[in-house]
């Protein structure tokens, strides 16, 4: 995937992702996408007559309220910009028509999508909206169907399944149909460590432990106290007493321990784990490496339902890089400027908090500050 800048037919700013090279413009990141290449015979025809019909001849019998359509919005040619569809029944109001509908097909090209699209994209059972008929003199960028044909489109894009088809370039599952990620996952069940949903990963614990649940972000690396704002320096004996003090946390905790760690570190993690006696159910949540608590392949979302699922009952976090309710001031060699830091552990708290999770608790004497 990559990201460049463009401008739509209005001028407007836009960011333009890419999948195999074709540009992806400004289209809902619920879109999912299917190479034209990789279509059956049948699934080719049925999408390519409904492109090829949507300049329409305008009658009356057409336009009756509540008969099928699909409503186009057509962009100017060799724009790259997608041509897209919407599926429903026609309505009446304040005296203009409209379709309602909760289906969105678009054709993706880098020359004209009208032609010769490289990409489908698709969406079923969206939010519904409404879109304008678009008279122009007596030519409508639409098309009626008759309800078998509606159902042919329907099933033709119910078979498009997940496994068929690509995530929108901006959502974390996208990332999840990566190389990288494939070697991600390839080397963590070298170390024994079993993907789980969302990107996550899981090892010991046959069932649900009991306890509460320990999350503990990027616990063993002091870099983060060091180089990103401190409150107080710790003093080597300190900071191998804080180490050691994890190590027996970890090691006695008998209910479920959330790890998340830095993608390259998570197998070094593990093992000190290992050593220091932990046996029971533990996840791993990979971060981005080099000083982040940003998930590269799973969504706050997931995250969270993770920790729902095992229990937010009794649940604090610990390790990482805490400011509290106080940012720390800390100076950024790329933009040259002094800017708030709130710590690894403090700015996924802040994240998830911001999308209505309970509110975070810690263990003060187990985190960096």
């Amino acid at each position: 995937m990559g990201t460049i800048s463009g401008c739509d037919e209005f001028g407007n700013v836009v960011t333009v992702y890419t999948i195999d090279e074709t540009e992806i413009w400004n289209v809902p990141d619920s879109i999912r996408f299917m190479r034209v290449g990789e279509l059956t015979e049948t699934e080719r025809e049925v999408l390519d007559a409904l492109r090829n019909a949507l300049p329409h001849t305008r009658n009356g019998e057409d336009l009756s309220r509540g008969n099928l359509f699909a409503v186009g919005r057509n962009p100017p040619s060799h724009s790259g910009i997608p041509l897209e569809v919407l599926l429903g029944r026609i309505v009446d109001s304040d005296g203009r028509k409209y379709v309602e509908g909760n289906i969105l097909i678009t054709y993706h090209a880098n020359e004209d999508p009208n032609v010769k699209p490289d990409l489908v994209g698709f969406e079923l059972d969206r939010k519904s909206e409404r879109r304008d008929l678009c008279f122009n003199d007596a030519l409508i960028l639409g098309t009626p169907l008759t309800p078998e044909r509606y159902s042919t489109l329907v099933d033709t894009l119910r078979g498009f399944s997940k496994e068929r088809s690509i995530a929108h370039p901006t959502t974390k599952e996208f990332n999840r149909q990566s190389e990288e990620y494939r070697m991600v996952v390839s080397q963590y069940k070298k170390v024994g460590l079993q993907e789980v949903m969302g990107g996550m990963f899981k090892v010991g614990g046959t069932q649900k432990s009991d306890g509460w649940v320990l999350v503990a972000v990027h616990p063993f690396y002091m870099k983060y106290h060091d180089s990103n704002g401190q409150r107080r320096k710790l003093s080597t004996k300190e900071r191998s007493a804080l180490m050691k003090s994890y190590d027996d946390l970890f090691g006695g905790h008998q209910g479920a321990l959330v790890v998340v760690e830095e993608q390259d570190k998570i197998p070094e993690t593990l093992e000190r784990l290992r050593k220091n006696g932990r046996i029971a159910e533990t996840y791993f949540v990979p971060t981005k490496n080099r000083l982040s608590s940003l998930f590269p392949f799973t969504e706050d979302g997931d995250f969270m339902d993770l920790l729902y699922g095992l229990g937010v009952e009794g649940l604090k976090f610990v390790g990482g890089h805490d400011s509290g309710e106080v940012p720390y001031r800390c100076f950024d060699p790329l933009s040259g400027e002094t800017l708030n830091y709130s710590g690894c552990l403090r700015g996924l708290a802040n994240r998830i908090e911001k999308k209505e999770f309970p509110k975070v608790e810690t263990l003060p004497q187990y985190v960096y500050s």
